[in-house]
């Protein structure tokens, strides 16, 4: 077997489908990295002993058949790890005063392939065609880059344009792809590097630096077996696949550098390949991942108009929905939605949650909410399903729309997400429920019980109140299902941008007959991989303890 992997230094991939510059290209194609390769070559002395023998390993590798692919699992537009794509306008590189003769240049080409394969009395003509080609070509080019004694106001115009503060904005755009685990594999299962390529391959891989976008930073190496991520999918050439990547065939090297002859760096081009044919693989697990009792299917509603409510706001935007849609569904409200049993007692079993989705981790993150989420446990039976799913059809209007009074705050115009995913990933429920060994709170936990003053003047008591409020967090986490946390760090102040300090918020709970609860923020780390949604706390089912994954590569 012979294996190289890819690894993202910067934790993203930067790259276009080579057939819609909107849309991010995963997996990364091979034919890209093959082009990598042949470039690293060309500008390192490909002439030279080493070069030459660097050579002869790209001519062994374009004769392999297309590889498998082995890369993190990314379903189509339904991860937070595709970041949402925004029209960029930047100068332009290609502006330019001079026209170029390309007519006379093509003529000059086509005179001297006519040439290459005349004789006999044919010769003479054709010398003679090409004489008068390169004549007409000098003379074009030289008319071209004379200077104009009397410029035209166009003329002037398009030589400012070359000035840095005068050039001309193009739109373009950069769609990303941030996986979970930074690492792509490309394996030919029946192929082996012979002895005399191995030394020249690993020079032309280790200049290998970027890949897509020149800010895609990689590093390639070759593997014996490479570590294999929480989570994978396989991609395998099959003539009746369904997805399409590009690889290459022999003699790629060569209509590369062809290529690069032709457009010189200037031109739009595509490059040569070859379209192989791949069947998608089933998502492969390496690691147990321990799913919470809540489950990561949501009913989610987006805000259309209305106030945007601050992340302080989540308990009483919970509450003002849970009631809603308790009150449509008059005396027949589950247990489900109503969280009390019909003797009026709290229930002992998990119920919904309504969750306001605030937009957090984000350096521009504000905290505002985008949306609700409505959460059921995944041992909900379908009767009550089907209960808390018609009381959100009775709130909704003909169009689709909820309206929720809020009191002096106006009314809050909800609408639920279909099959097509909103711009804000902060409505994908993806972004909460995503696998990761680290979590972190984008609103504070209510602690289930009080650990004392985290704020004592008394450094052993404030220790103590510290630690024991990481062990109420572990046991919140013990609570909906997870494995105990490995470690746990309780902060009085926010984790995420956008997210609110604890103080921020308003007591908890409302009424002041019952105990008020504690508000801490905290970072979670498992020794295995955990999927979501992660509510934690007393004040989980209204919004409290929602936490927010952190993937490898991104910022927390």
């Amino acid at each position: 077997m012979f294996a190289l992997l890819v690894n993202l230094l910067s934790g993203r991939y930067v790259a276009t489908r080579y057939n819609d510059r909107d849309v991010a290209e995963w997996p990364p194609h091979p034919a890209r990295l093959f082009s990598a390769l042949v470039a690293s070559w060309a500008e390192n002395e490909p002439d030279s002993p080493q070069g030459i023998e660097e050579l002869r390993a790209l001519e062994w590798l374009e004769a392999q058949p297309a590889p498998n692919v082995v890369a993190d699992v990314i379903p189509e537009g339904a991860r937070a790890g595709r970041r949402t794509v925004s029209t960029v306008f930047v100068p332009v590189n290609d502006a330019g005063v001079v026209q170029q003769p390309e007519n006379q240049r093509t003529e000059l080409a086509e005179a001297v392939a006519e040439l290459a394969t005349a004789d006999g009395n044919a010769r003479p003509r054709a010398e003679k065609a090409v004489k008068k080609a390169a004549e007409a070509l000098a003379k074009r080019t030289a008319a071209a880059i004379a200077p104009s004694p009397k410029p035209s106001p166009g003329t002037i115009h398009e030589a400012l344009s070359l000035l840095p503060e005068g050039r001309k904005r193009q739109g373009r755009t950069f769609p990303s792809i941030t996986p979970s685990t930074p690492q792509v594999e490309l394996r030919w299962e029946q192929a082996t590097l012979p002895q005399n390529l191995d030394a020249p391959m690993r020079r032309l891989l280790a200049r290998v630096i970027r890949l897509g976008h020149s800010s895609s930073f990689v590093d390639v190496r070759i593997v014996e077996e490479a570590a294999r991520p929480p989570l994978e999918r396989t991609y395998k050439p099959s003539p009746s696949g369904t997805c399409t990547l590009r690889w290459i065939s022999a003699g790629q090297t060569a209509r590369l550098l062809a290529y690069h002859d032709e457009h010189s760096q200037v031109e739009p081009r595509v490059c040569a390949c070859a379209f192989a044919s791949y069947e998608v693989g089933e998502v492969r697990s390496h690691a147990p991942v321990v799913e919470s009792l809540f489950d990561s299917q949501w009913l989610v509603l987006a805000r259309v108009s209305g106030p945007r409510f601050p992340i302080s706001s989540v308990v009483g935007v919970a509450r003002q929905l849970n009631r809603a849609m308790q009150s449509v569904l008059g005396a027949h409200v589950p247990e489900l939605l109503s969280g009390h049993r019909n003797t009026g007692e709290p229930s002992e079993l998990a119920h919904a949650a309504i969750v306001p989705l605030p937009f957090v981790g984000s350096p521009h993150a504000d905290g505002g909410i985008l949306g609700i989420g409505v959460i059921l446990p995944r041992g909900a039976d379908d009767d009550q399903r089907a209960a808390v799913m018609r009381s959100i059809a009775r709130l909704s209007d003909d169009d689709g729309q909820l309206r929720l009074l809020l009191g002096d705050s106006g009314q809050l115009i909800l609408e639920r997400v279909g099959w097509e995913l909103p711009k804000q990933r902060t409505l994908w429920s993806e972004t909460w429920t995503r696998p990761a060994t680290e979590w972190v709170t984008a609103t504070p936990i209510a602690l289930d019980v009080n650990p004392g003053n985290l704020h004592d003047p008394d450094p052993t008591k404030r220790a103590r109140a510290f630690s024991e409020a990481e062990e109420s967090v572990r046991l919140a986490a013990e609570r909906i299902g997870l494995p105990r946390p490995a470690s746990v760090e309780v902060s009085r102040s926010v984790l995420l941008p956008g997210a609110a300090k604890p103080r921020s918020y308003p007591r908890f709970p409302i009424s002041k007959d019952r105990p008020q609860r504690v508000l801490v923020h905290a970072r979670l780390l498992f020794s295995q991989p955990v999927a979501g949604p992660v509510l934690l706390g007393a004040g989980r089912y209204t919004g409290l303890g929602l936490c927010r994954p952190v993937a490898q590569g991104e910022g927390s």
